[in-house]
């Protein structure tokens, strides 16, 4: 039986099984050597030569099920711009589900933007989703990563208390006080994405997640937002 004869759903089985990464698949500038190409997402891409309609059939199956990631080399560089390296064109465009961007901290924000406030990250996201859902309209999940630097001295201070470097109480005044300045100073249009610097304070921080969440719903309480 020639493999075309089978029902497309199992050659849709198929492709899955030897097209779906267990991890994101990194979008970026292609490699000069073979190490660091297609041998690291360990994908059986030879598939994809065999017949144009196998080709066709599997191209949509590869960019159905995987998760892909918009990194390392797209820091500073505009994400429309870096597209093309992920779609040499936008044929199968429809066909993509799940997109990660991840962005470097302190290539993100704005020279213009506080550096201890989320606004100015928050307003490179939410142009990027823009850009991404206009080139995706299947697009079901989007996540973003907002990264920092190998080097600690990348790290700003952080703007509130260390968890148990103070009372619990205290902790939470100190952090409701900084996230009113956000907004009052930086003009964050909405609370809600302030858990963006959480995220990152998370990271680069030992940040009480407890008091920060407990700041954050005082302060929507406070704007009724």
């Amino acid at each position: 039986m020639n493999f075309l004869d089978l029902p497309r759903e199992l050659r849709d089985n198929i492709y899955a099984y030897v097209l779906t990464s267990s991890t994101s698949l990194r979008a970026e500038k292609p490699p000069t050597n073979s190490e660091s190409g297609l041998s690291r997402t360990r994908l059986d891409t030879a598939i994809l030569r065999t017949s144009r309609l196998i080709h066709d059939e599997s191209s949509e199956v590869l960019y159905k099920t995987n998760r892909f990631r918009l990194g390392n080399i797209f820091y500073t560089t505009p994400l429309d711009n870096l597209l093309k390296y992920f779609l040499c064109t936008n044929t199968y465009g429809h066909h993509v589900r799940s997109i990660h961007v991840y962005y470097l901290y302190d290539c993100l924000v704005p020279s213009d933007k506080r550096s201890d406030t989320p606004s100015g990250v928050w307003e490179r996201i939410r142009a990027d989703a823009q850009v991404l859902v206009s080139l995706f309209p299947n697009l079901r999940t989007l996540q973003t990563t907002w990264g920092f630097g190998y080097q600690m001295q990348y790290f700003p201070s952080c703007p509130f208390p260390k968890k148990g470097t103070k009372g619990h109480e205290e902790i939470v005044e100190e952090t409701l006080g900084w996230l009113r300045g956000c907004v009052a100073e930086d003009g964050v249009s909405s609370p809600e994405c302030l858990k963006l610097e959480w995220r990152f304070w998370n990271r680069a921080q030992q940040v009480d997640q407890e008091a920060f969440d407990e700041a954050l719903e005082l302060l929507k309480k406070e704007d009724k937002l």
